[in-house]
């Protein structure tokens, strides 16, 4: 019997608690504006070639109507701790219908991950690409 008492009180927690004002950190105006980018997908990625002086990686990617920059984010691992490579966010501003990015900062012999994101003009990150993945020669 006791376990129904509790079962009921929770209930009726949560039913009366749904009622409450609250304040979004995201959105502090409650103006239900502020839309997360959808997912950015990493259409193509290339690496110089073994005889190149200077090492680069180039993701390319389509350009998303809903989000004002891109995130690009790098790793050694699939699974690993993906550092940002541009902390403010390329500007969506091309008329452009894709984007690339070159990384230059890459060295022989190592196989590197790249994750994308969208972020809106508010700050929100959008959910992260899936990983691709690409050898320096």
């Amino acid at each position: 019997m006791k376990k129904i008492w509790l079962f009921l009180a929770v209930v009726a927690i949560v039913i009366l608690s749904c009622d409450l004002e609250r304040s979004n950190p995201l959105d502090p105006d409650n103006n239900g504006n502020i839309d997360v980018p959808s997912e950015i997908k990493i259409e193509n990625i290339t690496a110089s070639g073994s005889g190149s002086a200077s090492k680069w990686v180039e993701i390319e990617w389509n350009k998303s109507e809903d989000a004002a920059y891109y995130k690009v984010y790098r790793a050694l691992d699939y699974n690993g701790t993906y550092s940002d490579l541009y902390p403010d966010g390329i500007p969506n501003t091309s008329d452009s219908t894709s984007y690339t990015y070159r990384d230059n900062n890459v060295y022989s012999g190592n196989y590197y991950w790249y994750r994308l994101a969208g972020r809106s003009a508010e700050g929100l990150i959008g959910p992260l690409s899936a990983p691709s993945g690409i050898g320096v020669q």
